[in-house]
């Protein structure tokens, strides 16, 4: 998202009158903050007309859930989530500092739930790499002269592609961004369009975040929102028919992630053009199950935003979103839990009454958890049942599918309890550990193709095209 300041007054929503003048900007990895040359002072009897945390003993609001702005441009603006960081008191003087959680400029709503909106534009991190240069093109050119030369430049664009699934449609497509230094450049956009309008918590959780999420898988990048453009029906100029735009600010997930568009096509998971046929269908599963694969998700793609991280870390992510898929998707009971209950409670009446409280107290958690798979079981059943549609790709990749699962669960312990006794398979050194999180992370994206609904051709497919696939391939064949 790009920087701004904009300069303007502000107020509260049930002050109108009481306009504090000052300066709101913005900056993608610090987020916004609001420097007013005055304060927001509240009067007694409207004090319980304002939502927001009031601080008694400086008798001020510390943090406010909403502010209204007009920018210097006459755009409305609204401020949620706003929290004091300093206050300025001097004789003929007054001054206040907040930080600013979301920004949205083009409208006043009352609050976020207030905000709802009929449709979004965005444009997407590694968007370009994905669909853009795998799509089909078409040819624009753009003329430029001085007083010395004359130069035409043709860019390749691409033709926009809709997806009509459950509850929205999503479009994929290409253009010039006005609002761009350089606008000669073709921009690559998604929109979505959901059937009823969505407040934006709900639009960011059901719709956007789903979105970044396949594309990180498609990409094995970081899928971060670089712009966000709205609509809203309740913002419509007196006499107009035109929805106003509205601009979304806030600090993205990946905001401190350096980015620079593809200027070539690169190798990646799976492209647009690998996937087109079935498009609808994939996504269409993809959103269906996003809920149950919530977690796990979060755990694989939260690692593309920390790729600096410490191979232990990154190998303790991989084997707790392994073992949260599995857990999500089949439960994994020993017993039907009815019936371990009876069987818990004779452990428990076998648990010796002369242990220290707080000894009993850890042995009967453990046992109150016994009848749930072990982490073991879980990577042995993913391997041979869950992924048995890939058997061929999985034998390549992990070879011996037990001494695999000894080195993942091995491993896992030392580095959670950094036991005096370590497993026999325990991998020690940090470049064999980074070397198998490679293969962890492997073994997670056919357990989310498996969802999405690849079929093992177009698996096998992709990963004759994966160098870390082939490496491991390598590795096994020796």
């Amino acid at each position: 998202m790009d920087e701004f300041t904009h300069a303007g007054t502000w107020y509260l929503p049930s002050l109108p009158s009481n306009t504090v003048g000052g300066t709101l900007s913005f900056n993608p990895q610090n987020g916004a903050r609001l420097d007013l040359t005055g304060d927001f002072f509240v009067p007694v009897e409207h004090i319980s007309s304002i939502e927001g945390v009031w601080t008694q003993s400086v008798g001020m609001f510390s943090e406010i859930n909403v502010v209204w702005g007009h920018t210097e441009h006459g755009r409305a603006a609204t401020l949620f989530n706003c929290r004091a960081l300093t206050r300025l008191r001097a004789i003929g003087h007054d001054g206040a500092t907040f930080q600013v959680g979301i920004v949205m400029i083009g409208c006043h709503f009352k609050s976020l739930d207030d905000a709802v909106f009929n449709y979004v534009r965005l444009r997407l991190v590694n968007l370009p790499l994905w669909f853009g240069f795998s799509a089909s093109n078409y040819e624009v050119q753009h003329t430029f002269e001085s007083d010395h030369t004359k130069w035409t430049t043709t860019y390749r664009m691409t033709k926009a592609v809709t997806i009509e699934l459950e509850t929205f449609s999503l479009t994929f497509l290409s253009g010039f961004d006005r609002n761009r230094s350089n606008n000669t450049i073709p921009t690559y956009f998604v929109e979505l369009i959901p059937q009823a309008p969505l407040p934006f918590v709900e639009l960011e959780a059901k719709l956007i975040r789903p979105l970044q999420d396949f594309l990180s898988l498609a990409t094995d990048k970081a899928s971060t929102p670089i712009a966000i453009d709205t609509r809203s029906e309740s913002c419509v100029p007196d006499g107009g028919t035109i929805l106003t735009p509205i601009h979304l600010y806030f600090v993205a997930k990946g905001a401190n992630i350096k980015y620079e568009e593809p200027r070539f096509l690169q190798n990646i998971p799976f492209s647009y053009e690998v996937v087109k046929e079935n498009l609808n269908l994939y996504l269409s599963n993809w959103y269906r199950k996003i809920e149950w694969l919530r977690t796990a998700i979060d755990l694989y793609t939260g690692l593309y935003y920390l790729p600096s991280v410490y191979s232990h870390l990154e190998f303790l992510t991989l084997s707790q979103a392994i073992e949260t898929y599995h857990r999500r998707k089949f439960d994994g009971k020993y017993m039907p839990p009815e019936k371990y209950q009876k069987v818990f409670q004779k452990l428990l009446d076998a648990v010796p009454d002369e242990l220290e409280d707080s000894h009993r107290q850890s042995l009967i958690s453990r046992l109150r958890f016994a009848n749930e798979y072990s982490l073991r079981k879980r990577i042995t059943l993913i391997l041979r049942e869950n992924l048995a549609v890939y058997q061929s790709i999985v034998d390549a990749l992990v070879g011996n599918k037990a001494l695999f699962v000894s080195r993942l669960v091995d491993t896992r312990n030392y580095l959670t309890h950094y036991s005096e006794e370590p497993g026999e398979h325990t991998i020690f050194d940090e470049a064999e550990q980074k070397n198998f999180a490679e293969q962890m992370k492997l073994v997670l994206q056919l357990c989310f193709y498996s969802e999405i609904g690849f079929d093992a051709t177009l698996v096998n497919d992709a990963m004759k095209d994966d160098w870390r696939f082939q490496k491991f391939t390598k590795s096994q064949s020796k």
